[in-house]
């Protein structure tokens, strides 16, 4: 179990990693390729939204599958599990 909480730890520290480097520089990227700054934000809310949904799905994986992501088929069913 030790083993499986250490993955996730990582898996989540890079991606929080990543978002710290991004979030800073996307508003310069976008508007350099023409984006506007509605944009900008519809692309940073679309990421925060994107967590929000799946992170429900990340903390039942282990009731679903051996302790993996779950696969569309386990997402399926997953009320019917619950």
């Amino acid at each position: 179990m030790k083993g499986k909480l250490t993955v996730l730890m990582i898996t989540a520290f890079v991606d929080m990693l990543g978002l710290a480097m991004i979030i800073p520089l996307l508003p310069f990227y976008a508007t350099k390729l023409g984006a506007s700054a509605t944009v900008v934000g519809i692309l940073i809310a679309a990421f925060s939204i994107a967590q929000l949904a799946s992170a429900p799905l990340w903390a039942a994986s282990p009731t679903i599958t051996d302790g993996g992501p779950p696969s569309w088929s386990d997402c399926s069913s997953l009320p019917l599990r619950m």
